[in-house]
């Protein structure tokens, strides 16, 4: 279909992807070409919020186990960011048959509710970019609250899933999660086969919520947080 938008194909993935304020990358084929130079960032201070630690079942592959790093989302990676949210909604978008320009005005308009509906739900998350030597590689957005750690969101570009790099920044906040002696918590699409992955890093189900289930990882015996 041309020209036009189909309203059950609109609903469903309109509830799919605001049911939750929770969004996560599906696995896609990796691109043809290598990302262009003006898709990676010119050199900055980065910062490592959280530990880059592996757990025993990550494999970082070696040459990029010094490369992963982390530093704060900025307004010139908005172009950057919308390009990943476009990624991550392929596989829905596919199975709609729209044209490229119903495509690109769906997703501009999700793409906005979404950063809008982190920010409302969430306003004291750390919004970061994952980066790969300069090159920007995905986001991640964590929320700190009194009585948990959340994993918002996490996201990776398709050239650089299944290399490990999702499991080191994950396993880095499992270390942060045990010293504080709180939960990390994640919400997961129930179609997703991300709940391997969560499961696989010692994450357990908790209950579920519409669309959702919810996992958690936490300390059979908590230690008193520091300080």
């Amino acid at each position: 279909m041309t020209g036009s938008i189909n309203i059950y194909a609109v609903k469903w993935i309109f509830n799919v992807m605001i049911g939750s304020i929770t969004f996560y990358a599906v696995k896609l084929p990796a691109p043809s070409r290598k990302p262009r130079p003006s898709e990676a960032c010119a050199p900055r201070t980065h910062c490592c919020i959280y530990p880059l630690v592996s757990e025993p079942s990550v494999n970082l592959p070696a040459n990029l186990a010094a490369a992963v790093s982390l530093r704060p989302e900025t307004a010139d990676d908005e172009a950057f960011l919308y390009g990943l949210y476009a990624c991550t909604r392929e596989e829905e978008l596919n199975a709609t048959g729209w044209d490229e320009g119903t495509r690109q005005a769906f997703l501009r308009m999700q793409f906005n509710a979404q950063r809008k509906g982190y920010r409302d739900m969430f306003p004291d998350a750390r919004f970061l970019i994952i980066l790969c030597g300069h090159d920007r590689s995905g986001r991640m957005v964590v929320n700190h609250a009194g009585d948990e750690i959340r994993l918002v969101d996490i996201a990776l570009l398709p050239a650089f899933q299944n290399q490990g790099i999702g499991g080191r920044l994950v396993g880095g906040m499992i270390a942060d999660a045990k010293a504080r002696g709180k939960p990390l918590c994640v919400s997961v699409f129930k179609p997703s086969r991300a709940a391997v992955f969560y499961q696989r890093l010692g994450f357990a189900k908790t209950g579920e919520t519409g669309l959702y289930d919810l996992w958690e990882w936490r300390l059979l015996d908590p230690v008193k947080p520091p300080g």
